[in-house]
């Protein structure tokens, strides 16, 4: 009987035990590898490479932090929105390689002249975002929404011969799903450009979690 009350016991604390650790791991939500989360609040993929938040916030969350961030983001820094100028001009630089016109759908423009300037050289141009910015041309078509949503694949009825997402990959909740969407939208024999900001310097391999591209609910 005791031996009995005492195995139970030893059971019951590691299913305690269990539990706690379910706590401290995650899926990594690039490659689906279990990892154990850090006290900074989130995980380093050993698989990957990838740096993902524990907490992943809600649709609402992100919804309502962007529709105030995108009225004054200015490109960060003090560069005044001069970065953002010169983002779009490398932009445009890049997608000529490739292709001169077509349909061209830019997800997460924020307040990135991109789609303007893509439309004067000759792009058909939508932009899809939480919310228009107030600087978009008339001639660029606009889509409100996030491309982390399900539905937005089949709101859009349109596929594009260009999809882009500068700097968009790490503000994503779920990056599988978001580019599964991009992938729908972009016609067969079409280009789609991504960019993310870069893991993999000395100062991020050695700061994990507290360098500059670290910082929910924005990069996540």
């Amino acid at each position: 009987m005791t031996r009995t009350e005492k195995i139970g016991t030893e059971m019951t604390g590691n299913r305690e035990n269990s539990v706690t650790q379910k706590k401290l791991t995650m899926d990594c939500r690039l490659c689906g590898q279990i990892i154990a989360t850090q006290a900074w609040g989130g995980a380093e993929c050993v698989a990957c490479g990838s740096v993902s938040t524990a907490l992943v916030p809600s649709n609402e969350t992100l919804s309502a932090f962007y529709n105030q961030f995108n009225q004054s983001y200015q490109g960060g820094g003090t560069s005044e929105g001069k970065n953002l100028k010169r983002y779009s001009r490398r932009y445009l630089q890049i997608i000529n390689r490739y292709c001169k016109k077509g349909s061209l759908i830019d997800i997460g423009s924020s307040t990135n002249p991109f789609p303007n300037d893509a439309q004067t050289a000759g792009f058909e141009v939508t932009a899809l975002d939480y919310i228009k910015p107030k600087d978009i041309s008339p001639q660029v078509n606009f889509v409100q929404g996030s491309i982390d949503d399900d539905s937005i694949d089949h709101e859009i009825k349109s596929r594009f011969d260009v999809v882009t997402a500068w700097a968009v990959a790490e503000h994503l909740p779920r990056p599988l799903v978001s580019a599964k969407i991009m992938a729908n939208l972009c016609q067969s024999g079409g280009f789609i450009f991504l960019s993310t900001p870069e893991i993999g310097t000395f100062l991020t391999n050695h700061s994990i979690g507290r360098s500059g591209w670290f910082y929910p609910p924005e990069h996540l």
